[in-house]
Order: structure tokens, then C-alpha cells, then sequence
């Protein structure tokens, strides 16, 4: 990043600003074109959903009206299969039935029932008729033991006066609801189907799911999530290795719900698709950004290549501080170049005025080397002279120690003739003592007067060696003090 060129840097600066840009541009984009295609495709489903459940609402009701409307006399069997035929009729159901709680039934197309399969009390339509009258009981499909077509069993109780007198039931085929949910235009080559509130489908473009739980179609679905999803809500799920959108809609006065199947991916082909189509032209746009923005800076950095190239002239001619860039452009490039000329001037002046300052400086060195020659020779004299001070007081320190040592052995000398001393002045001591009490020892007296007499004579060597050593010493610091006089005077 540091090698690239300042053309290049900004090249590169405004491609990801304008790559930034659109990308922004290009995901709002998408999330709102997403959320106006959830919006919208949740209202199609919706209104379309609507229309149909209200069709099925209406086909519902108005096989209910029709059996409602069979009200015969039970006592006149001929009236009661009139009554059947016209409601069939009536109502374009494949057969209607009148049946007994004593297990005998009537129909409308005359059809006498296998064995084991001719008692209608067995039959879901009339256990759940029977125990909830006044209500029309729609079955699961199942094929019928009359006709042997897959229909849809409706069952409604007959009263006289408040009891059950018989439970009226038809066979009716889903063709008609098949033929609708054909016509069904869903997007994304979405499909339609109808299950009960037990989660069974009623009816289906596919027969082989007739009859079977909704988990069994969709494992990851059951009746409690669909029907707890709210309108244009729907879920994702896997089916045959495709994602679908399942949507659930209730069927206003039916038990039943209406389940809407659309393919994720088709649906969200067109968006992605466009997704794709502005990303092509962000690249596109980019491309051409780019080559617009270096054919720009290429016009733009022209005057300052040239100003770079005449800084290296001036960087490349030693130091030439006599050479000036050529002014062409007043713009901030020319600016640069004027500035940087008035730089150059104030630095030839001060590269000038730093040249006579460092000869002056030059000249006061040489001065000064001079000066401090000759203060090293007087310095080196002084040295002598201490030198030879030193050698003086080094002389008088040897013979001060030497009057020392003879001063030491004087008073030796002197504690020797002291002691000498006490002994003759107790030698004397006795002799008077001795004379005192020999007084007829002449002869001895005479011995020991001699004997005095010689330490007498000791006693005057050792004071005159006393004297001489003390004359001596006298001498010695008076040659002490002479020699300090004259180190002293030098």
C-alpha cells in the first residue's frame, strides 16, 4: 500500500467508495423489493385464498341447504325415496341416504349394499350425525359402497319432535372442488388443498393424499402450528427435496382449513434474479467509474508529475539550490511549485549565512587551539615544579622519620640511664648504709667508692651521648626548615 502511487491510491479509494455505495444501494434494494414481494404475495394468496375458501364455503353450505331441505314422511317409504332421488337431483350428489336406527337405510339410486357393509350405523357419518344433531358432519373422503367413487359422506340427523328419527347422508364427489382447485392460479406453480380441523385432507389434486394426516404429507407440519399461523404468515418445509411455502387460511363456518403450497424458489426467482441483474450493472458502473476516475487523475496529476520531475533535477544536481521549477498553472499544483521556490530561496540565504557564520567559527577555533597550546606548556611547567615540590617533601618526610627513629632511640637511651641511675642511687644508698655500718671496713669502703667512681664516669659518657644526639636533632631541623623555606620560596 505504501509503494502504490497517490493516482493509484485514489483510484482505488473511489472504486470502494462507489463499490460501498452500491452495495448499499444494491441490498436496500433487495430487502425492500423482498419485503413488497412478501407484502404482495401475501395479499394474492390471501385474496385468492379468500375467494376460494368462500367457494368452498358456499359449495359446503349449499349441500347442506339441500339436505336440509329432505324433510319426508318416515311412515311412507315410496314419498322417503322421492325425496332421496330429488335431493340428489337437487343437490348433484352421487346418492343420498336414509337411514334407520334399526339399521335399514333407503337410497337414492337403489343400490342394495354388500354384506358387511350394508349396516349404516358403522358408518362415520352416522355415529358423529347421531351424536351431534343439528350439525352436518363432513367425512373424511372414502369411496363409496354404492357407486364405489371417492366421495365426501355429509351427515345430518332427522328430528320429530326433538328425537331422532333417522340420520340423512350423501355422497357427494370433490370433483367439482378438484376442478376448482385446478383452476387455482398460485404463483411460483403453487397448488391448493383442504383438510379438516383433525388435520385429514378432504381434497387434493392428488388422490393418493386423500384421506391422510397433513404430517404424513409434510412431517415437519401439524394441525396446532397451521392452525395457529396468522394471515399471510407461512412455513418453510421440505417436501420431495423441494423448499415450499405452506399457507394456511380457515374456512369461514366450516370446520375445515384451506392449504396453500407455493415453491420458494420460484417464487424468489424474479427477486433474486434482479438481485443478480443490479449487481451485474454495479460491476458494470464500477468498471467504467473506474476507467473515467484514472483518466481524470491522469489530467490532474499531469502538473504535478512535472513538478516531481523538476524536484528531482534539483535532488539530483548536488545540491543545486540555484535552480528553480517553471511556474505553467495558477491552480494548487502551481501554488506548490511557488511556494516551493520561495523555499528554495530562504534556503540558499540561510545555507549562505551558515557559511560565513561556520568560517567565523573556523577562524575563532584556530584562535582557540592556539590559546590552549600555550596554556598546556604553562600547565606542563607547573607540573615540573610540583613535581620537583613533591620530590622535596618526599626528602624532608624521609628525614623528619629519620629524626623520629633517632629521637626514639635517644629516649630509649635516656629510660636506660634513668634506670642506670635508680640503681646507683640505690647502690649509693647502700654503701652509706653500708659505711654507716661498716665503718672498720676501709678496704671495702675504698672497693666500693671505686665502683661508684666508674659508674660516675658511665653516667657522664651517657650524658654527653645525650647531649650530642640532641645537637644532632637541633641540626637536622634546622636542614629541615631551610629546605622547606626554599621549596616554598620556588
Amino acid at each position: 500500500m505504501n509503494s502504490m502511487s497517490l493516482k493509484n491510491k485514489l483510484s482505488l479509494a473511489a472504486a470502494a467508495a462507489i463499490m460501498l455505495v452500491g452495495v448499499i444501494i444494491t441490498v436496500e434494494v433487495f430487502i425492500s423489493a423482498k419485503s413488497r414481494m412478501e407484502t404482495g404475495l401475501a395479499e394474492q394468496v390471501g385474496d385468492m385464498g379468500n375467494t376460494f375458501a368462500s367457494s368452498v364455503n358456499y359449495w359446503f353450505n349449499s349441500k347442506a341447504a339441500a339436505m336440509k331441505a329432505v324433510q319426508p314422511d318416515p311412515t311412507n317409504e315410496i314419498e322417503i325415496v322421492k325425496s332421496l332421488q330429488q335431493a340428489k337431483v337437487a343437490g348433484d350428489f352421487d346418492n343420498v341416504f336414509y337411514a334407520r336406527p334399526d339399521g335399514s337405510q333407503l337410497n337414492a339410486n337403489g343400490v342394495v349394499l354388500p354384506p358387511g357393509n350394508d349396516d349404516p350405523r358403522k358408518w362415520d357419518w352416522y355415529q358423529k350425525a347421531a351424536a351431534n344433531p343439528g350439525t352436518v358432519y363432513v367425512s373424511p373422503p372414502s369411496i363409496a359402497a354404492a357407486t364405489g367413487q371417492f366421495v365426501v359422506s355429509m351427515g345430518k340427523a332427522v328430528q320429530v319432535n326433538g328425537q331422532n328419527t333417522a340420520i340423512l347422508g350423501i355422497d357427494v364427489t370433490v370433483t367439482e372442488l378438484l376442478n376448482q382447485l385446478s383452476k387455482v392460479q398460485l404463483p411460483g406453480d403453487g397448488s391448493a388443498f383442504l383438510i379438516n380441523n383433525n388435520g385429514i385432507v378432504l381434497v387434493h389434486t392428488e388422490k393418493d393424499q386423500l384421506s391422510r394426516p397433513i404430517n404424513k404429507l409434510y412431517p415437519d407440519l401439524d394441525v396446532g402450528t397451521l392452525q395457529n399461523m396468522r394471515a399471510g404468515e407461512y412455513r418453510l418445509v421440505q417436501h420431495n427435496g423441494i423448499t415450499e411455502r405452506v399457507y394456511a387460511l380457515p374456512v369461514t363456518g366450516q370446520d375445515q382449513m384451506l392449504i396453500l403450497v407455493l415453491d420458494d424458489e420460484k417464487v424468489t426467482a424474479p427477486l433474486y434474479n434482479q438481485m443478480w441483474t443490479s449487481i451485474g450493472v454495479l460491476a458494470v458502473v464500477l468498471a467504467l467509474s473506474m476507467g473515467a476516475f484514472a483518466i481524470m487523475c491522469a489530467a490532474l496529476f499531469r502538473p504535478l508529475g512535472v513538478v516531481s520531475q523538476a524536484l528531482a533535477k534539483i535532488a539530483d544536481g548536488n545540491g543545486d539550490l540555484t535552480q528553480r521549477i517553471p511556474l505553467s498553472n495558477n491552480d494548487e499544483v502551481g501554488q506548490l511549485a511557488a511556494n516551493f521556490n520561495k523555499f528554495v530561496d530562504s534556503l540558499h540565504q540561510l545555507i549562505a549565512h551558515v557559511r560565513n557564520q561556520a568560517k567565523d567559527i573556523g577562524n575563532e577555533a584556530t584562535n582557540g587551539l592556539r590559546r590552549t597550546k600555550s596554556s598546556v606548556q604553562e600547565l606542563s611547567r607547573q607540573q615540573q615544579e610540583i613535581a620537583m615540590v613533591a620530590t622535596a617533601v618526599t626528602e624532608m618526610a624521609s628525614a623528619t622519620q629519620e629524626i623520629a627513629n633517632n629521637a626514639e632511640q635517644t629516649a630509649a637511651a635516656a629510660i636506660q640511664s634513668a634506670e642506670s641511675s635508680e640503681s646507683g642511687k640505690s647502690l649509693v644508698n647502700k654503701t652509706r648504709e653500708s659505711i654507716n655500718e661498716l665503718s672498720g671496713g676501709v678496704t671495702d669502703a675504698t672497693d666500693v667508692i671505686a665502683q661508684l667512681d666508674r659508674h660516675a664516669q658511665e653516667i657522664s659518657g651517657i650524658l654527653a651521648t645525650i647531649q650530642g644526639i640532641a645537637e644532632q636533632t637541633n641540626l637536622l631541623a634546622l636542614n629541615a626548615a631551610i629546605e622547606a623555606a626554599r621549596a616554598g620560596e620556588q
